[in-house]
């Protein structure tokens, strides 16, 4: 799946993203950890979810 980042915060401000990510590797993100997980990807330059790193390989440098 692809999707714009930030759009995806946008339309889930008051929704949760639990369930909407999931991981090369099947983990399945809950909200707290895609919310993050976005803006950790946001802040490196990605503006859509397929450019960012896998979670896993960046889990460490999040701040969960």
């Amino acid at each position: 799946m692809n999707a714009d980042l930030q759009g995806m915060l946008d339309f889930h401000k008051n929704r949760s993203l639990g369930n909407l990510i999931v991981t090369n590797k099947g983990k399945t993100l809950n909200d707290a950890e895609a919310r993050v997980f976005i803006k950790y990807c946001l802040s490196q330059g990605h503006t859509e979810l397929k450019n960012c790193p896998e979670f896993e390989d960046v889990v460490e440098k999040l701040e969960l």
